[in-house]
């Protein structure tokens, strides 16, 4: 009898011993799980004060511009200067002021206009040294004090002969393709200073791919984003598009190039607008040939509506072949004469994440999601002066991703928000060195292309946090 009861109390104790080691399993699951989105949080705090102190960086700058005639110095610029915070946190700042070339209108003839631009960039570090260490980087591009686009001294202190609303474009940080001129234009009160870029007759498309092998801190930013993410490369990136409308274009395509390549493989993000009447199809094969090269479920949006869409293409005049399309509501157009056009600088915002889908890492998928806010929701940027730019993490302006209006069209995958796409990777993107991102501009004749872009802004994915990285805006 002692003998059975002994067992029975030993299997007994075996039964609560288990039952701990369950219990205490389970309780650790819980706290890492606890101490996971913790973590998380924590961390996308300390990503934002790293921007908040870049942005710091920008301020000092502008302050300085403000007291000082003479600040930054013109061209060289000044050192590198770095401020510490009584918690350790710092940022880094540069600055100088440029010219910007202007055509007068003497042939053959050009000025320069002194000082009209401070460029700088400042970096932001929170945390520094420990292991929620966080850095965010952004570019500024500042009118100096006390000048305007339309009123700025020349060189020797008089103004300009030539047509000083319109200075020349010139940044080394695009390659521009297929346009007949891009310039700086200030587009009234209401709407401020643009890019304009023109498309040339003919092809009747352009671009402007980033040329980030050119410039040693994004080459920089780009090696080490790619590096550290073991060879991926993820990023959000936005901007704000519009068009001339007294003369209403009939058939255009405008918007975000990615995974752009020297062989023109390329997919899009774009506002799309395409008629079918049969004075807008006269000539498509002079003035729009692109449009000639629209796949069967592209050519189905053809007609009186307005798109978002998502598409690819693999060379040079191939076939534009459509990924996804999402109708745009009325919120987005105006009424013109009885007709409807599309509003000004709504904004699109591409989150592009790359991943691995085997073991040996050897085989990539981009999963491709947008965003999309009117000018209502995400207002334009003060001219010339960088701002927190908004990204996809605000609900108030970002409430949620496009909802397409199919599942993407073959051999794309996916759902109602996520595109998965192979065609184009970025497996050779350090031995090759393509743009990667760009703006491009479709549009059927250079009689109504004035195009305005402004608020392009990218953001890296890097090392330790998917809020973090490096963040360019322009």
């Amino acid at each position: 009898m002692n003998t059975i009861a002994q067992r029975k109390n030993g299997a007994a104790l075996v039964v609560v011993a288990l039952s701990m080691v369950a219990a205490s399993l389970i309780g650790a699951a819980i706290l890492m799980k606890a101490t996971g989105a913790r973590y998380e949080r924590v961390q996308f705090g300390v990503a934002n004060r790293a921007y908040y102190l870049a942005e710091s960086g920008l301020s000092y700058v502008r302050a300085r511009s403000d007291a000082e005639f003479d600040y930054p110095p013109m061209h060289v610029g000044h050192p590198p200067i770095t401020n510490v915070f009584a918690n350790g946190d710092w940022f880094i700042v540069t600055a100088f002021r440029t010219n910007i070339q202007v055509v007068t209108t003497n042939a053959g003839v050009t000025n320069f206009a002194s000082s009209l631009h401070t460029i700088g960039q400042s970096i932001g570090v929170a945390r520094p040294g420990s292991g929620l260490e966080a850095r965010r980087r952004i570019f500024f591009d500042m009118v100096v004090k006390g000048h305007t686009i339309s009123n700025f001294p020349g060189d020797a202190g008089s103004p300009m002969t030539g047509n000083p609303s319109k200075p020349d474009y010139n940044d080394d940080m695009y390659n521009e393709t297929g346009f007949s001129k891009v310039e700086i234009k200030d587009t009234g009160p209401s709407q401020g200073i643009a890019v304009v870029p023109k498309v040339e007759k003919g092809p009747s498309e352009g671009r402007l791919a980033l040329n980030w092998t050119a410039d040693a801190t994004l080459s920089n930013a780009l090696t080490y984003v790619y590096q550290a993410r073991d060879r991926l490369l993820s990023y959000d990136v936005q901007t704000k598009l519009a068009y001339f409308p007294n003369v209403p274009a009939s058939h255009w395509m405008m918007g975000l190039s990615f995974r752009l390549h020297e062989n023109a493989q390329e997919y899009g993000l774009s506002f799309f607008h395409s008629e079918t009447n049969a004075a807008a199809v006269d000539k498509l094969d002079e003035n729009a040939p692109w449009v000639l090269s629209l796949d069967a479920p592209f050519n189905a949006l053809r007609g009186s509506n307005f798109y978002v869409v998502l598409w690819y293409r693999s060379a040079p005049g191939a076939t534009l072949h459509l990924i996804n399309s999402h109708r745009l509501p009325t919120g987005y157009l105006y009424l013109d004469k009885g007709d409807y056009e599309l509003g000004y600088y709504h904004t699109l915002l591409l989150q592009l994440d790359e991943v691995y889908v085997d073991a040996s890492r050897s085989n990539r998928e981009n999963r491709i999601v947008a965003y999309l806010a009117t000018t209502n929701q995400n207002p334009i940027w003060p001219n010339y002066h960088t701002t927190n730019a908004v990204w996809q993490e605000n609900a108030a302006n970002f409430p949620a991703p496009i909802a397409w209006d199919q599942n993407p069209y073959s051999p794309a995958t996916g759902n109602a928000t996520t595109s998965i796409d192979v065609r184009i990777t970025s497996g050779d993107f350090l031995s090759v060195k393509n743009a990667e991102i760009g703006i491009h501009l479709f549009y059927d004749r250079n009689s109504n292309n004035e195009n305005f872009l402004r608020d392009f802004a990218i953001r890296f994915d890097s090392y330790g946090s998917p809020y973090g990285g490096s963040q360019i805006q322009w």
